[in-house]
């Protein structure tokens, strides 16, 4: 055997003597410890896509092989990234398989790649991986790839009112229904939000939002899944964000969150919070269902302070309903009439005394009772409490004259009742009598 043919054997032994495995998703970066040619220093050909946070990567030596310590720099770009090499514990897969029969002895570990993407631009990096084999020495082994950073637009990142919904923000552009004119009413003391990823746009960190109001009256906090430093990807659940409302005082602020997504722009939207001190837009009253002739879109309609009620009409009914999807509290209805002694009004709501109560969709009947005393003209104010908002008072005025009153069938007056009382007596004394006479008859037939 010729001496060239001992040292290409040689060479061949000793390369064969290591059999360090390495994979990137399902791709082989390192195939019994020699590095393909697409991961290798010259060629570094792959190329980690913009929407990639982190890269994970698993390496797996064989029996009697040592990894050292590794190592991970930037060989350009190094102002566009600052990446973190995060390594785990060696794993047996001897135990971790031996619940399913399978008994192959094998190692392995995961290491994983934060890229931490300053700005725009392409990072080339490489990971110096030091190995030791028994009986063969050690070597070292260089894989290198790149990655790209973006910014502006984060393509794929959605923030909607429902779950993987995109109303608020589509592809990191906000619509522009959420940079004003959204308006959150009184009634509602939370909004939650939800941020997902569109399949095939990878991972992306954020910061915990930033959110502000304009008002000092209006306090807001951030609360759930999204409310700190976190990432999502889009194989994860959409991440929740509920801002709490807490009105200290009434009026109006508007609340904007801002969540920075490095290096991409900051995702922003805003909307208007109502914390009362105003009537609600959407309280509808009217004198018949779904009218709104009193109060329009939670204004005083103004003709209605020249309306009349006959003379002739015990009493008028009204209709308070919600035009949008929320409901207002009432804590109170309260009823005035001016001058005194005309008229002593009487107020039910659905039938039963007026007190707290909700006004929603679904009409509330609030019915008036004028029970005038005289005749005379009366001015009618009702007052409803609508907290936190200012009540809301609308008058109209009122003719009476002395009506005859009117019985229900099923109800005995007093007049009635007197002189069922007087029959009944009267009854009882006539049959007395005639007991007592038929008596005495009675007695007198008896032999003595």
């Amino acid at each position: 055997m010729s001496l060239l043919t001992l040292l290409l054997l040689f060479c061949f032994l000793s390369l064969s003597a290591f059999a360090l495995d390495m994979q990137f998703v399902d791709q082989d970066v390192i195939v019994n410890g020699v590095v393909s040619d697409s991961w290798s220093p010259s060629s570094h050909s792959h190329l980690v896509d913009e929407f990639e946070r982190t890269s994970y990567f698993w390496l797996e030596p064989s029996e009697g092989e040592t990894i050292g310590e590794l190592q991970l720099y930037v060989t350009s770009g190094k102002d566009v990234s600052s990446p973190e090499l995060l390594t785990g514990p060696l794993w047996d897969f001897y135990d971790y398989y031996e619940y399913y029969e399978y008994y192959e002895q094998s190692f392995g570990t995961e290491l994983e790649v934060v890229y931490h993407c300053q700005r725009q631009g392409v990072v080339t990096m490489t990971l110096s991986i030091p190995l030791t084999t028994e009986g063969s020495g050690s070597k070292r082994l260089d894989v290198s790839w790149e990655k790209s950073c973006g910014s502006g637009v984060r393509f794929g990142l959605q923030v909607g009112t429902v779950e993987l919904g995109n109303d608020v923000i589509e592809d990191g552009e906000t619509r522009p229904e959420w940079s004003s004119g959204e308006s959150v009413p009184a009634a509602v003391t939370l909004s939650t939000f939800y941020l997902s990823m569109e399949e095939g746009f990878g991972t992306q960190t954020y910061t915990p939002p930033q959110v502000t109001s304009s008002n000092p009256h209006v306090i807001v906090h951030s609360r759930g899944y999204a409310s700190i430093a976190n990432s999502i990807s889009e194989e994860d659940h959409a991440h929740a964000l509920t801002i709490v409302y807490e009105c200290v005082g009434t009026g109006r602020g508007i609340i904007t969150v801002r969540i920075d997504i490095p290096p991409y722009s900051p995702l922003t939207w805003s909307w208007e919070k109502v914390c009362g001190g105003e009537i609600d837009g959407a309280l509808e009253i009217g004198l018949s269902r779904g009218t709104s002739e009193v109060v329009r879109d939670g204004k005083l309609v103004e003709s209605f302070k020249d309306w009349v009620s006959k003379a002739t009409e015990r009493k008028t009914d009204f209709f308070l309903y919600m035009s949008e999807d929320v409901k207002q509290i009432y804590e109170a209805i309260l009823v005035t009439s001016s001058p005194g002694g005309v008229l002593r009004p009487v107020l039910e709501v659905d039938g039963s005394e007026p007190g707290y109560g909700f006004i929603t969709g679904e009409p509330t009947k609030l019915t008036l009772f004028y029970g005038c005393l005289k005749k005379g003209d009366a001015t009618v104010t009702v007052t409803i409490v609508l907290p936190p908002y200012k009540m809301i008072e609308f008058t109209w005025h009122k003719r009476c004259v002395r009506l005859s009153p009117t019985i229900d069938e099923s109800v005995w007056t007093a007049n009635q009742l007197l002189t069922l009382i007087c029959v009944l007596t009267l009854a009882v004394v006539v049959s007395a009598f005639f007991i007592h006479k038929y008596t005495r008859q009675q007695n007198r037939k008896l032999p003595r």
